[in-house]
């Protein structure tokens, strides 16, 4: 069972998410992903970042949430 993020950790992954939101419109897409994941010096080919948006996009709207983000960045 994950445990639960202090508001801290909420906070500093807001600031993470809101630092790759490029254009600040409350959501993660697939060109802001990709630039998280050469940030983490992981390199994806098209068809692979595709795979893992549809993977973390646990409500199929196409792009990534904070919530979405906070799951996935805490292992949940």
């Amino acid at each position: 069972m994950p445990k639960e993020l202090s508001d801290e950790e909420l906070a500093d992954l807001r600031e993470t998410f809101d630092y790759y939101d490029r254009n600040k419109n409350g959501s993660i897409d697939i060109r802001e992903l990709d630039g998280l994941m050469e940030s983490l010096d992981v390199e994806l080919t098209p068809d692979q970042l595709k795979v893992a948006l549809m993977s973390l996009d646990a409500d199929g709207s196409g792009v990534i949430e904070f919530e979405e983000f906070v799951d996935w960045w805490s292992g949940r």
